[in-house]
């Protein structure tokens, strides 16, 4: 059976590709990002400052380090409607951190930059903190909108039924056309 024809009898499977490549870059990915504002915090750069706290840290990392649970579970199922109840869960996980550190804005984006060496610097020097706070309410209204329609999603596949248990009751063939239920009427002759 191809691919295709696999996809198209249950959408809800995930390719194989897709459950190895997935949680493999959403780890690599996360831990870079994890890295990069480790290094700002451990060498003390500028970019957290005093109000980055131990409530803004959770608020910074924990998103960070969840967001690979989705993918981890897909990858495990095989499937992707288990996941999307911890998908919507790291989703408001993240609007709610974006809109503590939107808050407390404990960041100075003119040090953003200087985790990187000086030969790269240019690529995050242009991001002030006025861009900044447009990230973390984009991170606000992105993560609450995709977790509605997730959660919707999940709701919605749940109800239809899982398309690969279910089973016509009446097997069809494209060849054989379909009777009806009842005798078609005779017309009556009138004398």
């Amino acid at each position: 059976m191809s691919m295709s024809s696999t996809r198209q009898s249950n959408p809800d499977a995930v390719p194989i590709a897709q459950r190895v490549a997935e949680p493999v870059f959403s780890i690599i990915a996360m831990s870079v990002l994890l890295g990069f504002f480790a290094y700002h915090q451990r060498a003390a750069t500028g970019f957290l400052t005093e109000r980055f706290g131990p409530l803004e840290m959770l608020c910074l990392y924990v998103p960070i380090v969840l967001a690979p649970a989705a993918a981890l579970v897909r990858a495990a199922s095989g499937r992707r409607n288990p996941a999307r109840p911890v998908e919507a869960c790291t989703d408001i996980i993240l609007a709610l951190a974006a809109i503590w550190l939107l808050r407390v804005f404990p960041f100075d984006f003119t040090h953003l930059a200087d985790a990187l060496p000086p030969a790269l610097q240019f690529i995050l020097a242009w991001v002030t903190d006025p861009i900044g706070k447009v990230v973390l309410v984009l991170q606000v209204l992105i993560g609450t909108l995709a977790a509605f329609f997730i959660l919707l999603k999940f709701v919605l596949v749940l109800v239809r039924g899982d398309s690969t248990s279910s089973t016509p009751s009446t097997p069809s063939t494209p060849s054989t056309p379909s009777t009806p239920s009842t005798p078609p009427s005779t017309p009556i002759p009138v004398s």
